[in-house]
């Protein structure tokens, strides 16, 4: 079985200013390795954007990514979103310690499939380091 060369590329960058960051991505995998017969085979492109904001101990920072694919080469492809959000602070009366919480959102839609997938997750914790 014949297959398309691997050649995939990605560019993005961030910018920060003040206490502000956002950094921005994009990025494509072409038919990277698809089978040569399959000409309607894309392996994905994404785009995501990504931003924070710190202010003293502490940052909240969120961020969206889509990315679309057609691996299985059928008449449409798959769409994946995710959403982020969180929060963190670092403890000034114990250097060393950050507590942090996140809540994710994503939603797979696999076009032509009953096994589309969304959930919401949420996350604390704590990190010490010496």
């Amino acid at each position: 079985m014949s297959r398309e060369d691997i050649a995939a590329w990605s560019v993005g960058g961030t910018l920060s200013f003040s206490g502000f960051s956002v950094g921005v991505g994009h990025g494509d995998s072409g038919d990277s390795n698809c089978t040569k017969a399959n000409t309607l085979c894309d392996r994905g492109d994404w785009w995501d954007v990504a931003g924070q904001y710190k202010f003293g101990n502490t940052t909240v920072a969120g961020g969206y990514l889509s990315n679309e694919s057609n691996g299985a080469g059928a008449a449409i492809g798959d769409q994946v979103d995710v959403w982020t959000l969180g929060v963190s602070h670092n403890f000034a009366s114990a250097p060393g310690m950050r507590a942090w919480a996140e809540v994710v959102q994503y939603e797979i839609d696999r076009t032509g499939t009953t096994s589309d997938n969304d959930a919401t997750y949420f996350m604390i914790g704590t990190q010490v380091a010496f």
